[in-house]
């Protein structure tokens, strides 16, 4: 069988051949206006569909859309009764992948709002969380046998999958992680020079 077939019966349950069709337009008609799409089915395959005219339009927005904001207007028509035309989490999903995709690479915690913890006036600790991309965290530096600083540090964040980096203010970047479910971490990292704990920027 066609698989385009079965991709619109797992969508459209309301399926007719075109004789039915022909015979009983009039219902058909009622039966769109309320929401309900229709396929007409010739030979086997879908040949056409009747669509209520919230549906046309939100074909027709698709279709003509020029630019992003148009096209997340128009995912975001309903049908007549309010019944959205997709799925509210997709419509959400694509307005942050968006939101994103436009900021670039962009700052999304200063750490230097952190809260700091200093030993002999310097700051060795950085604890932070509570934001829309973390939820807790902490990163600290210790010095290893042969004088080296290294940085240690854990990350829970609420989106596992997106890519993140830590950038020191060496200009070094750290984006290489254990991951174990929403919890990201490194040890002993090498830094390259001096660094200042407290301006750590976390981007994406």
């Amino acid at each position: 069988m066609d698989v385009r077939l079965l991709q619109v019966r797992s969508v459209t349950k309301n399926v007719k051949n075109s004789r039915y069709a022909r015979q009983n337009f009039a219902e058909l008609l009622d039966t769109a206006t309320g929401g309900e799409r229709i396929a007409i089915e010739r030979m086997g395959h879908v040949a056409a569909a009747v669509v209520s005219p919230a549906a046309l339009l939100f074909l027709e927005s698709i279709e003509c859309a020029e630019n992003v904001d148009q096209l997340l207007a128009a995912l975001s028509l309903k049908e007549a009764d309010g019944r959205p035309m997709v799925r509210p989490d997709l419509g959400a999903s694509l307005m942050i992948a968006v939101r994103e995709r436009r900021g670039g690479p962009r700052g999304i915690m200063e750490l230097s709002r952190a809260v700091p913890t200093h030993r002999d006036g310097k700051v060795v600790l950085i604890e932070f969380g509570d934001d829309d991309a973390i939820q807790d965290g902490s990163i600290h530096t210790s010095t290893g046998r042969d004088g080296q600083t290294l940085l240690h540090g854990w990350l829970e964040v609420t989106a596992p999958d997106r890519p993140l980096a830590l950038e020191l203010t060496n200009g070094q970047r750290i984006d290489t992680f254990e991951r174990n479910g929403n919890v990201l971490s490194f040890q002993r990292v090498p830094v390259n020079g001096d660094i200042e704990l407290e301006f750590t920027k976390l981007r994406y």
